[in-house]
């Protein structure tokens, strides 16, 4: 007879040997001596200075943004459930073991959630007590509602991506974000006795969420290959690194998430260098999770430029537009590795080379329009927003077009 427990504690095992395994290949001694353990001793270093009260940098910094950190955080990470493509054949119908595999996946994200949130917390401690002076008892109260608020958030976000596609998942998503922003927001600025009762509301709400996670066995499939992507996590980040990315799972096909969901030519004069800004900027704007991210990027980014001060701003905005820039151009040493370009005839030339710039320009500089009109806005008028975002915009291009290298 299976038994659940054993189940998941045998899967649990086999997991995290799996990834001590790829964590022991990817990091050796030498990466422990000469990286690691320089980082480590810097950061205890800084640790120790931030609890005597000698760090002058913390002035600089608006403390109120260590709080809606832990908003962002929270948006983080991912409930397990530790199904498989095989329990098909034989778990699936045994509705008593499924039910308790699923349960022991939803503690198990429950501690690891418990220990994340404490590690989070004691790097923020010395900010909060020694240079906002807050009280224990205030940042047991924030810790008891993140925590809560975390799961909640997890859970409806993988409801959500089992129950809607394409836009509808979009305007889902949207409408999700502000609305747990406002409820962050509102916890924030309330006093206690309504901090008490919203926490209550969160915690009968991961309750109700938690018994609705068990009964949802329909998703099968869409958590076989959540639970897949997890485990190939920390291997495909590794690979990454090293410019070898890791072979996705293919999945059902879907229309395009929002931009060109039909696959029609963009210019009708069928260049090379055409055809290959096509490819690119198709590949880059079909994808969910990157389109997702680069519009995550763009808001965390606004938002930061909106909040730091006079000075900070200016040396923020070049790190901003040059981050999203390097990212978005890593979408081309990805396009690279797709079975499906292999079979594509081309050659690295200057054709190429154009093509790749052009395509990158098309999707950074709006965002770094945007980073421009910020600064320029929060810091003098209208006017000077204006003008900051097309200085921005014409620094970019002009960075893509003469300075940066593509490989």
């Amino acid at each position: 007879m299976i038994n659940g427990n054993q189940l998941f504690f045998t899967r649990l095992k086999k997991g995290w040997l799996y990834q001590y395994k790829v964590w022991k290949t990817a990091v050796d001694w030498i990466v422990w001596l000469y990286i690691l353990v320089p980082v480590l001793f810097i950061f205890f270093i800084q640790y120790h200075s931030l609890y005597s009260g000698q760090t002058a940098w913390v002035q600089l910094v608006p403390l109120e943004l260590t709080w809606f950190l832990l908003f962002f955080l929270s948006w983080t990470g991912v409930i397990r459930l530790f199904v498989e493509h095989g329990d098909l054949l034989f778990l699936r119908q045994n509705k008593t073991v499924l039910s308790s595999l699923m349960k022991l996946g939803i503690y198990y994200s429950v501690l690891k959630n418990t220990f994340f949130l404490i590690a989070v917390f004691l790097l923020l401690l010395p900010f909060w007590l020694i240079y906002e002076g807050v009280s224990y008892a205030e940042i047991s109260i924030f810790f008891l509602f993140v925590f809560f608020f975390r799961l909640c958030l997890q859970l409806v976000k993988q409801m959500l991506a089992v129950s809607f596609q394409n836009w509808k998942l979009l305007l889902m998503n949207i409408g999700f974000f502000i609305s747990s922003f406002m409820i962050f927001l509102v916890f924030y600025l309330s006093s206690f006795l309504v901090k008490l009762v919203i926490i209550t509301l969160v915690i009968v709400s991961f309750i109700f969420l938690y018994k609705r996670r068990l009964t949802m066995t329909w998703c099968f499939y869409e958590d076989c290959f959540r639970e897949e992507e997890q485990r190939l996590k920390l291997t495909s980040l590794f690979l990454g690194a090293s410019g070898y990315p890791a072979e996705k799972r293919l999945f059902r096909r879907k229309k395009p998430f929002l931009l060109f969901p039909n696959s029609m030519q963009l210019y009708k004069d069928r260049t090379s260098s055409n055809i290959m800004t096509e490819l690119f900027l198709k590949f880059l704007l079909r994808s969910k999770t990157r389109l997702l991210f680069m519009l995550r990027m763009t808001g965390i980014f606004t938002f930061a430029l909106t909040i730091t001060p006079f000075s900070i701003k200016w040396i923020l905005l070049p790190v901003c537009m040059f981050s999203f820039i390097h990212f978005t151009k890593t979408g081309w040493r990805e396009l690279k590795n797709q079975p499906f370009f292999k079979l594509f005839l081309y050659k690295e030339h200057d054709e190429t080379v154009k093509a790749v710039k052009k395509t990158i320009g098309f999707v950074t500089l709006p965002s770094c329009f945007i980073f421009g009109f910020t600064v320029g806005l929060t810091n003098y008028s209208l006017t000077v927003g204006g003008a900051v975002a097309i200085l921005s915009a014409l620094l970019a291009f002009f960075y893509i077009k003469r300075e940066m290298w593509i490989e």
